[in-house]
């Protein structure tokens, strides 16, 4: 449970004594307030010479009118804030739609570039293995029998170690 503060505050020239659960700091505020509003209205040309409770309950209504627009204040506020959460909730639900179409487009382009990057090895390969050593049995440009690039080998029968001359072990 809160406990009571004290405070002696003045207003309009008299010493009051609040009580209440808020800091003496907020209620020296509120006097500060009454005491501010009742010199803005004896500024006004022949609020002096109206009755003590005419005087009052301009002083009353205008603290009320201050009251009242802090409501609609609030009020529009509160609104915009509301408008602005719903536009926010829309921006963030299309900020998620726009990650995921990202996300998917991006995993397209990656299954594109290795579809052509498979595309690209395949024709950088030859479709039979033997066609690259060139066929045996054919003739070169010049007329001659052209020898197969790759020439089979065979452990030498001189009692090698199966080691090919003039090849690197």
């Amino acid at each position: 449970m809160d406990s009571k503060n004290y405070a002696e505050v003045l207003i309009d020239g008299n010493v009051y004594t609040l009580a209440g659960t808020e800091e003496k700091s907020y209620f020296q505020k509120v006097a500060g307030y009454i005491n501010e509003k009742t010199e803005k209205m004896r500024e006004q040309p022949g609020f002096g010479k109206q009755s003590a409770d005419y005087q009052r309950v301009m002083i009353e209504l205008n603290m009320a009118d201050d009251y009242f627009k802090a409501l609609d204040k609030v009020s529009a506020m509160e609104k915009q804030k509301s408008e602005m959460e719903r536009e926010i909730y829309s921006l963030k639900h299309e900020l998620v739609s726009t990650q995921m179409k990202l996300e998917s487009a991006l995993r397209t382009l990656e299954d594109f570039q290795k579809e052509q990057t498979l595309n690209q090895e395949e024709k950088e390969q030859p479709e039979h293995p033997d066609e690259e050593a060139g066929p045996s049995g054919q003739e070169s440009g010049d007329g001659r029998e052209a020898e197969p690039a790759v020439s089979p080998v065979r452990p030498s029968q001189k009692g090698g170690h199966g080691v090919r001359r003039g090849g690197k072990r």
